[in-house]
């Protein structure tokens, strides 16, 4: 039996794939029922922010990255490494939310 997911705002269980918003902020990966994430994101600070890696923006967020990813790699500036990295840690960030923790809901309905 798997241990159960608790939900980083109000410590109380995240029963279902649909309620569940993983958010990745500081490389760590905090799960969160949909309607907490709202409330926890008001009170963080602007440089410490987490984001959501589910969902519509996540999926935005990441192609935004994926497209400059490929366009600073056809210049000649430095800047193209520090896109690159953060493309491949947000990557990571996403397998390890899907293969880990997503993966505790296999037994629920999707």
């Amino acid at each position: 039996m798997t241990a159960p997911v608790l939900c980083e705002f109000c410590n109380k269980e995240i029963k279902e794939r649909e309620d569940l918003t993983l958010a990745a902020g500081g490389f760590r990966i905090k799960p969160y029922h949909e309607f907490c994430y709202g409330k926890d994101a008001k009170r963080d600070n602007i440089l410490f922010m987490s984001h959501p890696l589910n969902g519509m923006t996540g999926m935005i967020s990441y192609l935004i990255t994926f497209v400059l990813t490929l366009v600073f790699y056809f210049t000649g500036t430095f800047i193209k490494y520090i896109v690159f990295i953060y493309f491949v840690i947000e990557t990571c960030l996403r397998l390890y939310a899907v293969y880990f923790i997503w993966k505790k809901f296999s037994g629920t309905r999707t």
